[in-house]
């Protein structure tokens, strides 16, 4: 029924509420990095960071202005310097963020 369909965002928000408050380190990073790059979004610094580090990333949409977004992270070419700057505050928050509740780590 409908309940269902609201439980996984619901455990989600949970899990996601649970870590935000660590994440301040790599929020900052990102926004600063996406100044540096022309002003690109944390989201949009984020994609471009999971494909600098060689992976395909897939972003979900559920507006064409968020696919317009996501779009936006194409063209955006992180430097070392910005991937390891980034490296550091994602160690540094020490958030971790689970996304499937019947996994361990």
């Amino acid at each position: 029924g409908e309940g269902g369909a609201k439980a996984p965002t619901a455990i989600r928000s949970l899990a996601f509420r649970k870590a935000a408050p660590k994440c301040g380190p790599l929020l900052r990073e990102l926004e600063r990095v996406g100044e540096e790059c022309g002003g690109l979004t944390q989201g949009q610094v984020a994609l471009a960071w999971c494909v600098a580090k060689g992976t395909v990333p897939i972003p979900g949409a559920k507006t064409a202005a968020q696919v317009e977004q996501n779009f936006g992270a194409l063209g955006a070419d992180l430097t070392a310097s910005q991937c390891a700057a980034l490296e550091r505050a994602a160690e540094e928050s020490g958030a971790r963020v689970q996304q499937n509740i019947f996994q361990t780590e």
